[in-house]
């Protein structure tokens, strides 16, 4: 991916890696947990390596294919589930799950099918068609449970490989859903899909704006959820510059309004915001946030080490302040935010190399996040030295780490053993026949 050239750039691009938690409207808690690697696709590992099978409960794949169409919703349900196992071949079934979304009136179904189309990989027309059925339902389903299973599947598509012109297509049924007033949660899943619908070059739309400045406002008749407020003010630097001077000075006007907010977090967050739309930082602003790594708060050391990664490498002078902070720090929630931040930031000396060292030696369950943070971190920089192998080695034998941790240590060993992708050859010498 290439360097951010803007603070904006940098604040989309966290946007949709923000380690935040995110509850699903129907209960339980879904983890939004996606790292640089955007490891969305929980059955990517598994297709890689599975056969395609003949057939499954004693059905073949066009056995199950046409079960979709079956008037018992619970054979509709099983159909879908069995589809996905039949690996690769299960993407030929795309168009018929599109067809299905749009007359299933069972959710629980309509639930899987949105489940399967963003795990399955999408080809060709395929992608344009599964995003403008996906945000119908993000718009119009009857149900919020089901409509964040939507916009979790919409985010997904939309991340992994932007098609403009379909994201463009559905920014009307996403700001609709952004006004559903029954689950937060919703809200704020809607902010992230607007945040990866705006086409960068172009700016936001003046709907898309005008929903996040509304959503950023509190009161009797502002936005009543903290988390979605925070996300709309981040949201509002994401999506970069309104090219209306007047939406434009709307905007700084609603970031203004939190410069001075006592919710330390709300107020780290509009200074970000406001660098981003001027694309210039302010020393005043940057002090402030650094001045929070000393806060008593952890969520509010949390929030500031991840704004100076979202400034990455023109906040790079203060990765010292990070580095100092990791010294004392015990939180891992703190420490999993310094992980993810210090490789935006663009320095791999020894400082920072040897702070994070010193994480991968906890050994302890409540830590095994923070040990996963930090090889991926090192694994970034790429720093293949004795002493990082060493490090990255010795977390194999971690008493801690389950067997699937084990394998992600393993697979971010893997890349810091691998050649940097497309490397420049060195000037001056001829390649060897």
């Amino acid at each position: 991916m290439p360097p951010c050239k803007s603070l904006s750039a940098a604040l989309y691009l966290l946007c949709l890696t923000l380690p935040l938690a995110a509850e699903p409207p129907n209960g339980g808690r879904l983890k939004r947990n996606n790292d640089d690697r955007r490891q969305t696709d929980p059955s990517r590992d598994v297709r890689e390596k599975m056969t395609i099978p003949d057939a499954i409960g004693g059905k073949t794949y066009d056995d199950w294919k046409k079960d979709l169409d079956h008037l018992d919703p619970s054979v509709r349900d099983n159909a879908v589930v069995a589809i996905l196992g039949f690996g690769e071949k299960a993407t030929e079934a795309v168009p018929k799950l599109i067809a299905v979304l749009k007359k299933e009136v069972d959710a629980g179904v309509r639930a899987k099918i949105l489940l399967a189309l963003r795990i399955l990989p999408l080809k060709g027309a395929d992608r344009k068609n599964t995003i403008q059925a996906v945000g119908h339902v993000v718009g119009n389903d009857s149900q919020a449970a089901i409509r964040y299973e939507a916009v979790q599947t919409l985010t997904r598509l939309i991340t992994d490989e932007p098609s403009v012109q379909a994201a463009q297509a559905i920014i009307g049924d996403v700001v609709r859903c952004v006004s559903v007033t029954s689950s937060w949660q919703l809200r704020e899943a809607c902010i992230m899909a607007l945040i990866a619908t705006v086409d960068t070059e172009k700016g936001p739309e003046p709907r898309v704006t005008d929903a996040l400045i509304l959503h950023s406002k509190g009161g009797p008749l502002g936005e009543p959820s903290r988390r979605v407020r925070m996300e709309a003010i981040i949201a509002l630097g994401a999506v970069g510059r309104p090219h209306d001077p007047k939406t434009l000075e709307q905007v700084r006007g609603a970031l203004k309004d939190h410069i001075n907010s006592r919710d330390k977090a709300i107020n780290i967050w509009a200074h970000v915001s406001l660098m981003a739309l001027e694309d210039k930082v302010n020393e005043k602003d940057i002090k402030m946030i650094v001045d929070c790594l000393g806060e008593k708060d952890r969520e509010i050391r949390m929030q500031a080490v991840t704004a100076l990664g979202a400034m990455a490498k023109k906040a790079s002078e203060h990765v010292k302040d990070i580095c100092k902070l990791l010294e004392k720090e015990r939180e891992p929630m703190v420490q999993v935010a310094a992980c993810r931040a210090l490789p935006r930031m663009g320095d791999k000396s020894d400082r920072v190399l040897q702070a994070l060292i010193r994480l991968t030696k906890l050994d302890n369950q409540k830590t095994n996040e923070v040990v996963l943070a930090a090889c991926a971190a090192l694994g970034h920089f790429h720093v293949d030295s004795p002493e990082v192998m060493a490090a990255m080695k010795a977390v194999l034998n971690h008493k801690a780490l389950s067997e699937q941790e084990m394998k992600m240590v393993e697979e971010s060993i893997k890349v810091l053993e691998s050649p940097l992708p497309d490397a420049p050859k060195p000037k001056g010498k001829a390649d060897k026949k």
